[in-house]
């Protein structure tokens, strides 16, 4: 019983003498894919997983943004990470960032800037100092115009139920085999809670 009391102390110093910041790996990182052989779970079922999962991270993204941005920390998630946020400067005057007449005539593009980001002091991605990486991300954006792109488009799925769409013609994506650049089912109460920036 002794020993697991010093082991704890010993233990609890080391991790006080490192610091904040810890040292993870785990084979569990990366995307998270629905796994094909669940044969258990409708399509329903396991959108409205992803949902929730989007949701859960969506409103964690929003405390820690509200708690650690800004000009006073307040909260203990800030601590973290290596640099509570990463300072940006935005543009509010930029031109449309989109060929062709997409853009709406009365509002402005947005632009945001992250400037130099170091990929070992500010995002803490263990690496050598000599093999740190700097990276930079600039995305400009606008409103667009949607009544002159959008068309309802109508499906069956697995269980012979039609599902209504509505998808966006702005142009191909490059990895997307379809011709329409984004689609959502108006069928669905839980629709997308979560955001993805490319």
């Amino acid at each position: 019983m002794v020993l697991f009391g010093i082991a704890g102390v010993f233990s609890a110093e080391v991790t006080k003498a490192a610091g904040n910041e810890t040292l993870i790996r785990s084979p569990n990182c990366g995307y998270l894919l629905q796994d094909s052989n669940r044969s258990d779970l409708s399509l329903f079922q396991a959108v409205a997983g992803f949902t929730a999962m989007e949701a859960i991270a969506t409103l964690a993204a929003s405390a820690y943004s509200r708690a650690c941005y800004g000009k006073s920390l307040s909260g203990l998630q800030c601590h973290q990470y290596p640099k509570p946020n990463i300072p940006w400067t935005s543009n509010r005057n930029v031109p449309c960032p989109f060929k062709g007449n997409i853009c709406k005539d009365d509002v402005g593009g947005f632009e945001m800037d992250t400037g130099l980001i170091d990929s070992l002091n500010t995002l803490g991605i263990n690496s050598k100092a000599s093999e740190a990486i700097q990276y930079r991300k600039v995305t400009s954006c606008s409103v667009i115009r949607t009544k002159e792109y959008a068309y309802d488009y109508n499906s069956t799925n697995s269980e012979n139920e039609v599902q209504q769409w509505v998808r966006y013609y702005y142009g191909k994506l490059f990895d997307h085999p379809h011709n329409f650049t984004y689609q959502y089912n108006k069928d669905y109460v839980i629709g997308p809670s979560g955001y993805t920036l490319v």
